[in-house]
């Protein structure tokens, strides 16, 4: 009776870790980003600083005007892939900087964002807005 209750205890302790192995596996996998990547604003006015407002976008043509957030090219080193989909990775950059737009109205993404030194997270001249 002992080694049928010993037995029993090791089939459950095996269940049990095999069960907890294939749940770390499921577990969302963060992936690199090799190439710069478009994103588009889709936020309300007043969002442009939140990188959840901005989602990628093979789109690479630009935007016409100076007055509204709408469309930037992000390096690399600040994007991940999860779930098959390029985000702008928060850890590296938890707000987008902006400014006030020319008319004073809305918020941009800053010019000095964009540049070639690794901190300056936006592809020089990729910062598209409208009007």
């Amino acid at each position: 009776m002992k080694k049928i209750v010993i037995l029993l205890t090791a089939i459950l302790g095996v269940a049990f870790v095999a069960v907890a192995f294939n749940k770390a596996v499921e577990k969302e996998i963060e992936k690199v980003v090799l190439t710069d990547t478009y994103f588009e604003f889709v936020g309300a006015p007043g969002e442009e600083g939140d990188p959840s407002k901005w989602e990628a976008t093979n789109d690479a043509s630009g935007c016409s005007g100076q007055d509204r957030a709408c469309k930037i090219q992000v390096k690399s080193s600040f994007l991940q892939e999860m779930d098959g989909e390029t985000h702008i990775n928060t850890d590296m950059l938890p707000e987008l900087p902006t400014a006030l737009s020319p008319d004073g109205v809305n918020l941009v993404p800053s010019p000095n964002a964009a540049g070639t030194s690794p901190t300056q997270p936006i592809v020089p001249n990729q910062i598209y807005n409208q009007d």
